[in-house]
């Protein structure tokens, strides 16, 4: 894939083994695309300022937040282990465009 004036960020850039054990941000410019499972572990930041494309799955542990003020690109799906006493968050700023599921 190829843009024009953007850096593709690849998941494998940010993650350990499917999980993101530090807050990462997208900087405006970027572009973070999504193409296999995704955990953001608990307490975890991933601040959008770019572009998110999710192509696959993103597990959303306690305390974990993702804070979109760019766009974000939902075609696979966003979830949480929901218990009673787990908070986990989407903070849409910009624009969220879901054609998959949360």
């Amino acid at each position: 894939m190829s843009t024009i004036d953007n850096q593709i960020i690849n998941l494998d850039q940010i993650s350990s083994e499917g999980y993101l054990e530090s807050n990462f941000t997208v900087a405006n410019g970027e572009t973070l695309i999504i193409d296999s499972e995704l955990t953001l572990s608990e307490g975890i930041i991933l601040t959008n300022n770019g572009q998110i494309i999710n192509n696959s799955i993103i597990k959303l542990e306690k305390n974990s937040e993702i804070r979109n003020k760019g766009t974000f690109g939902n075609i696979g799906s966003i979830n949480s282990n929901q218990t009673s006493n787990f908070n986990a968050y989407i903070n849409n700023f910009g624009s969220f465009i879901n054609k998959g599921g949360c």
